[in-house]
């Protein structure tokens, strides 16, 4: 990867920070956050941050045949915001939500291009309510890679191939071996 504002906001000594950013495919109303303060615009589209209010567990890297979950997180959300959540949750479940990483400068001025890191399909919203104003909402989102049509038997994996034969060796290093593999496509123009 090549970023050359970055480098050179930081070789110029200027304050650097990386920030994410997280596009939610809600049904009707597609919503952009960030995790700052204020909104910015990157590659022209306005980002609204949620700053202190809002969580992301680890991005899962998808290494040795699993297809991990994220959760994104909601604090102190006001009871207005829980009762049109849960009304509208048919909205949210089965649609995708995508994260990058962007670089940016002070004051909030992005650097390069954003950084895409990934993509899940997001699942029903839970709420939680711990007193009179801790309520949470949270939505954990599956890979786009994860079949939940599939047991975890039916997968070309280490996992399948010992259900199917113990010891058999075949699947054990194919994460290993597939790590850094370039495939050249074809150009037909």
């Amino acid at each position: 990867m090549n970023f050359p504002d970055t480098i050179s906001a930081a070789a110029r000594g200027d304050k650097v920070a990386i920030v994410t950013l997280v596009y939610f495919d809600f049904v009707d109303d597609p919503f952009r956050a960030w995790t700052g303060a204020g909104t910015i615009v990157v590659n022209e589209q306005t980002w609204y941050g949620l700053g202190e209010l809002a969580g992301i567990s680890a991005l899962p890297l998808g290494v040795g045949d699993s297809a991990g979950q994220v959760s994104f997180t909601l604090s102190g959300v006001d009871p207005e915001i829980v009762a049109l959540a849960r009304s509208e949750s048919n909205k949210v479940q089965n649609r995708r939500v995508s994260v990058w990483k962007q670089f940016l400068s002070a004051p909030q001025q992005p650097l390069d291009l954003p950084i895409y890191m990934g993509a899940w399909i997001m699942m029903a919203p839970k709420f939680t309510f711990s007193g009179p104003s801790g309520r949470t909402i949270s939505v954990s989102a599956r890979s786009i890679f994860d079949d939940r049509q599939l047991r975890e038997e039916d997968y070309y994996s280490d996992r399948r191939q010992q259900a199917i034969l113990a010891g058999d060796k075949f699947f054990e290093f194919i994460s290993e071996i597939t790590t850094g593999v370039k495939v050249l496509w074809p150009d037909h123009n």
